[in-house]
């Protein structure tokens, strides 16, 4: 019993933090504010979209038309910003790997047809994939608007998960590849010289036995930087693009200016910007309200909240079953440090990533001894060692090593 409730647990939490769409856009650095259901063509639900030959695939489900469209010209660079639930969250679950592309067409088509062309596209590059890159990034990537013809077009940013991809989707309709993709409105205002080809239709360029669509991330035999990203090459007039934060700026609508946040100043953080954390240099006060004293990614918080679980529900089943006092304390005691930990750095706040290094080790220190005396001991020796050196790693890539 107490086994199956920790793996309960575990499997609750982990799921909890899976899918993911887009928040907004920035403009040369400049945040658009909230495009959901403004600029964005948006879905109603964050879940994954998985009939690559759904007549919906091109902008998800709810493809209408809707109030504003952002204006852009050649040379801009738009960033997307995803998430989960909420902006700065947790934005995409770490298993989800997988490419990132992103495609453009008139708005004129609703995106109908072989109206699509690729901007960009990355897969498994260095040692990483896309979606690792896109978490350390804070859930943005972006592109360089080419020198196309002034008018209204559709942006479409695609995540493609490849977590349960082993098998194809018409095969085993509960596995099968994830695709997360928005349609956002643009006006490029500028008039440029290339036209875009227009060549690739959705659905209809994905098939189910299209190299890259059906792949096992899992698999120690397979070179995973061979991966195959599925789809047509990215365009030769593109102007680029790549997965990286926003360079925020201070004059917004000119495309130029310092390091500074819209609402900061110089030597200051704007409302909720960053004011700290392990290897940062940039401004340490806040202009107002509260700021974060953490480069950490929102989502290291929930390895700690899960290891708080689990802590917590161990030390409380133990005294249940055995009235053994230092299990409950010490279970409470390493459960609330996490807890504590994973709020501080949700929050931004300071020492969230070494407090959750700090309980990783004092579990580990505390289960070796009792390893093999049951499931229970081992499997929290393991995690914790997991959640260890997962913590340590974040705090060394941080330091900036």
């Amino acid at each position: 019993m107490q086994l199956q409730t920790f793996v309960v647990l575990a499997s609750l939490l982990t799921a909890a933090l899976a899918h993911t769409r887009v928040w907004g856009i920035w403009v040369n650095g400049v945040d658009q504010g909230s495009g959901v259901d403004q600029y964005i063509r948006s879905p109603p639900t964050n879940n994954p979209f998985k009939d690559i030959m759904a007549s919906t695939f091109s902008c998800n489900v709810n493809n209408r038309a809707v109030s504003r469209t952002i204006s852009v010209k050649a040379g801009d660079t738009v960033t997307f910003e995803w998430f989960h639930d909420f902006r700065n969250d947790d934005i995409i679950a770490s298993s989800h790997k997988g490419p990132i592309s992103v495609y453009i067409a008139p708005t004129s088509s609703n995106g109908a047809g072989s109206v699509w062309t690729r901007l960009f596209a990355e897969g498994y590059k260095d040692g990483s994939w896309a979606v690792d890159k896109l978490l350390n990034a804070r859930g943005h990537h972006n592109v360089v608007i080419p020198d196309i013809p002034a008018g209204d077009y559709l942006l479409r940013p695609e995540i493609i998960g490849l977590h349960e991809s082993n098998v194809a989707y018409n095969q085993n309709p509960v596995r099968g590849a994830q695709f997360y993709m928005n349609c956002v409105q643009i006006r490029v205002t500028s008039n440029g010289s290339q036209q875009l080809p227009n060549t690739v239709s959705f659905p209809g360029t994905y098939q189910y036995s299209t190299p890259g669509i059906v792949w096992n991330i899992y698999d120690l035999l397979v070179n995973q930087a061979t991966y195959p990203i599925p789809g047509p090459a990215v365009w030769s007039g593109s102007a680029g693009g790549a997965i990286t934060r926003a360079v925020v700026i201070n004059n917004p609508g000119t495309g130029t200016g310092g390091g500074t946040a819209p609402g900061g100043s110089a030597g200051t953080a704007p409302l909720y910007a960053q004011c700290g954390g392990i290897g940062y240099t940039g401004p340490t006060t806040c202009a107002s309200g509260v700021c974060k004293a953490t480069n950490a990614p929102e989502m290291s918080a929930y390895p700690a909240y899960t290891m708080g679980g689990l802590c917590l529900v161990g030390g409380v089943t133990g005294f249940v079953r055995t009235r053994s006092v230092p299990s409950l304390v010490a279970g409470v005691g390493v459960g609330l440090l996490y807890l504590w930990s994973a709020d501080s750095i949700r929050k931004g706040t300071a020492n969230g990533l070494e407090a959750a290094l700090g309980a990783s080790a004092l579990l580990f220190l505390s289960s070796v001894p009792r390893f093999s005396k049951g499931p229970v001991p081992a499997i929290l020796t393991i995690t914790s060692a997991g959640t260890g050196l997962y913590y340590g790693q974040t705090v060394y890539n941080l330091s900036g090593h």
